[in-house]
């Protein structure tokens, strides 16, 4: 039977193809994981470092505020 008129999907697919298909797999799903996992980190890591610039910020403005009298 030809790959053109009717493929190969009638045939098991050999037990080997099968296992480095589960290895690939798990190594994408890893590295979808690992991505991830990073992501997340930066986002944390942004936010903290947005949160500490606003306090020191808010910080600096209030006791350039008291120096000046405004407060």
């Amino acid at each position: 039977m030809s790959q053109i008129s009717g493929g190969w999907s009638h045939l098991p697919a050999h037990p080997a193809v099968t296992a480095a298909e589960a290895s690939a797999q798990q190594v994408v799903d890893q590295a979808t994981e690992a991505g991830q996992k990073a992501m997340e980190q930066v986002a944390k890591s942004t936010q903290e470092t947005i949160d500490k610039t606003a306090n020191q910020a808010s910080e600096t403005f209030s006791g350039l505020g008291k120096k000046l009298g405004f407060m």
